[in-house]
């Protein structure tokens, strides 16, 4: 089984051992042997390419191992996105969880002529009325404008 893990501290449970602590590498589990794969944190698992969740979309599942396996655990983050002042714009996307790795595209359109849009702040700063950003962390936006 190769596993990789980005930023978290992992373990699996072994009936021998009870929870074993690992990190990103090659494990030998025997054909036949099931995993249950827990995140500390909002993350997101794959496996052999496949993105996998527990029961009500909980962020725990069980795996079978029956053959060569990879299982990546991908970090999730939180984005959020907001007008100021909020009346003055509409900005997108949504404020929420994604994957890291996602590219989002920032964009605000202005909701009045009395409005004009400054440029965004926070954790990018940009002028432009949209721009892209790979999610790699916790991301704070903020549509700035000012009164025509």
């Amino acid at each position: 089984v190769a596993i990789f893990a980005f930023g978290l501290s992992l373990q699996y449970y072994s009936p021998q051992t009870g929870w074993v602590p690992f990190q990103t590498g090659l494990y030998y589990f025997p054909p036949g042997t099931y995993l249950t794969l827990v995140t500390p944190h909002r993350a997101s698992w794959y496996v052999n390419g496949t993105q996998v969740t527990g029961l009500n979309g909980d962020k725990t599942a069980v795996i079978y191992i029956n053959g060569p396996t990879s299982i990546t655990l991908i970090r999730d983050y939180y984005v959020s996105v907001f007008a100021s002042p909020r009346w003055a714009g509409m900005v997108s996307p949504k404020s929420g969880w994604y994957t890291a790795g996602t590219v989002i595209t920032f964009n605000e359109t202005p909701t009045s002529s009395k409005y004009q849009f400054a440029g965004w702040t926070g954790t990018y700063t940009s002028y432009s009325q949209s721009f892209n950003a790979t999610v790699t962390r916790d991301i704070t936006e903020i549509a700035n404008y000012f009164r025509v």
